[in-house]
């Protein structure tokens, strides 16, 4: 089974907000794919773990988020983890990166490529979310267009797609999710097209995490994004938490409720 490394710091407000998408829905929809996530997360998300996790071969991409520059791309408490020029290049042979930093498209990227890495995404600029201050991240619908649009280069990666038909994939959400909310609050309709403009495909567009399909699904399959379980109960707490919840906020309850809790109010 081929594995995913999934760098998931969380120490100030940026991956505060994308760590429990990383811990609590990107690896479970990988592993329902079949590939295997390995987390590290929090304090244990510095150079010296990443490089320790990266001598296991079956670890074919590099997952998650950081704070980052043209040449670095740091995790904890911004432990610089890669650094142009500064890393083995073993880390990256044959391997996918494609963690949500700022930048790093304009030097780290190309820098890793002439290296040997398979292929990457990186930003050539500063990449930006919304979020609602004070709501639970995964019941956060504004939070969720970032995170659900990008998480589909990595999920499609694991269903079998190659990298450049991942890419144009997690593209065409960006834009897709920005469609529903342009009239809602255009500001963060811009911002999404803007980071998926932005976030730049590196290396082999056929490089691919694994041959062939995906295995069996689980017993209860989601109808709306096909994520599957074998327990009735994580169904029901993964279709409110993700499908129900966020698409009430902002479509259907009324305006001074959605003031309330913080929601976008149209123009």
């Amino acid at each position: 089974m081929p594995k995913a490394l999934i760098i998931a710091p969380c120490f100030e407000i940026a991956t505060q907000e994308w760590y429990p998408w990383l811990v609590y829905y990107l690896a479970p929809q990988l592993k329902a794919r079949g590939v295997e996530p390995v987390l590290v997360q929090g304090d244990k998300a510095t150079r010296e773990n990443v490089w320790k996790l990266l001598t296991d071969e079956e670890i074919r991409a590099i997952l998650g988020v950081g704070h980052g520059n043209d040449n670095v791309y740091t995790g904890q408490n911004y432990d610089e983890i890669f650094v142009s020029c500064q890393y083995p290049s073993e880390t990256i042979k044959d391997r996918c990166f494609a963690p949500v930093s700022c930048l790093v498209g304009r030097g780290l990227l190309p820098d890793m490529t002439e290296k040997g890495l398979g292929c990457g995404l990186g930003e050539i600029t500063v990449y930006i979310f919304y979020f609602q201050p004070g709501v639970d991240p995964l019941q956060d619908w504004v939070l969720a267009l970032f995170t659900k649009s990008e998480f589909v280069y990595a999920i499609s990666l694991a269903e079998g797609k190659t990298s450049g038909e991942a890419h144009a994939l997690m593209v065409k959400a960006y834009y897709e999710n920005a469609d529903k909310v342009r009239d809602i609050d255009p500001e963060i309709a811009y911002t999404l097209e803007y980071d998926a403009d932005n976030r730049h495909h590196f290396g082999d567009l056929n490089w691919k995490l694994v041959e062939g399909p995906p295995p069996a699904p689980g017993k209860y399959i989601c109808p709306w994004c096909e994520w599957s379980t074998d327990e009735p109960h994580l169904m029901r707490d993964h279709i409110w938490n993700f499908h129900i919840w966020p698409e009430l906020q902002p479509c259907f309850l009324p305006r001074f409720i959605r003031k309330i809790l913080g929601c976008p109010i149209k123009r």
